[in-house]
């Protein structure tokens, strides 16, 4: 196998466009697989379909639109022209027919449904990569925060059902468990929706200019309470963060799991 390709995951996918794609930490557990696979193998990474095309962040009027333009530096990476020319005329496996297609040129990777289990004992590996190729302008901001002695609080609400969301309670009392440190708020919500976090003392709502970028920044502060969400547990997982989570779908995220707690897991 010369070369890996991370499809993430979408309604459809084309080699320069995603049309009714995932989020961004959804497609970053394809991406990561990928990673490991090429450090394993030694094979190219094909540089995955970050540009999404999608209307349901306007209709909800979101901060984030979700396109992920422009996020990650593929310039070591196969990507544009050669990209779409290799995808269109080299010889393609999956990871499930691998072993019947030996003769095959590119690994495709995709799907979610196993998370962080093929990446935690790789977790510094896919870390320092990921971290190494976001485009730096994008962290301007936060290499000027200063992020000693926060405490990052991820409600996700925006595009989560009642059902997935987690109760404000739980979150104002895991807040007054840290109303010593600064506690950051992350969150696709309103301020009408989260008034009742920021009327606590020492909070302050942050957004750092996209989904990649709050994601590194969770990854920098002392600690996570989290959402049932895979944007917080790639904040966690990236940088070790130690968490709390009301529930956790995504199961280990941390390397020490002593450092990771779940009220119902």
């Amino acid at each position: 196998m010369q070369y890996i390709y991370p499809k993430l995951p979408a309604v459809k996918t084309t080699s320069f466009f995603r049309i009714g794609g995932n989020g961004l930490a959804n497609c970053l557990f394809v991406y990561a697989k990928a990673i490991v696979m090429a450090h394993l193998t030694g094979a190219k990474l094909i540089s995955p379909t970050w540009f999404n095309l999608s209307i349901g962040t306007y209709l909800r009027r979101q901060a984030d639109k979700r396109h992920y333009l422009g996020l990650i530096n593929s310039s070591n990476e196969i990507n544009g022209i050669k990209k779409g020319f290799f995808l269109a005329t080299k010889r393609k496996t999956s990871e499930l027919d691998v072993f019947q297609n030996k003769d095959a040129d590119i690994l495709i990777v995709e799907g979610i449904y196993d998370f962080f289990t093929p990446l935690i004992d790789y977790q510094e590996i896919v870390s320092d990569y990921i971290l190494s190729h976001i485009n730096k302008s994008l962290l301007a901001e936060i290499a000027q925060f200063d992020f000693n002695n926060t405490v990052a609080v991820h409600v996700r609400l925006g595009d989560f059902p009642d059902s997935r969301r987690i109760p404000m309670e739980w979150y104002k009392k895991e807040i007054d468990r840290h109303k010593d440190f600064r506690i950051l708020i992350f969150s696709d919500g309103t301020d009408e929706e989260l008034k009742e976090l920021l009327a606590l003392p020492n909070t302050q709502r942050v957004f750092f200019g996209g989904a990649i970028q709050d994601i590194v920044a969770i990854s920098r502060c002392s600690y996570l309470i989290g959402s049932d969400s895979s944007f917080s547990a790639w904040g966690a997982f990236l940088g070790q963060v130690p968490c709390s989570f009301y529930r956790l779908q995504f199961g280990k995220v941390l390397v020490e799991s002593s450092k990771q707690s779940i009220l119902y897991s």
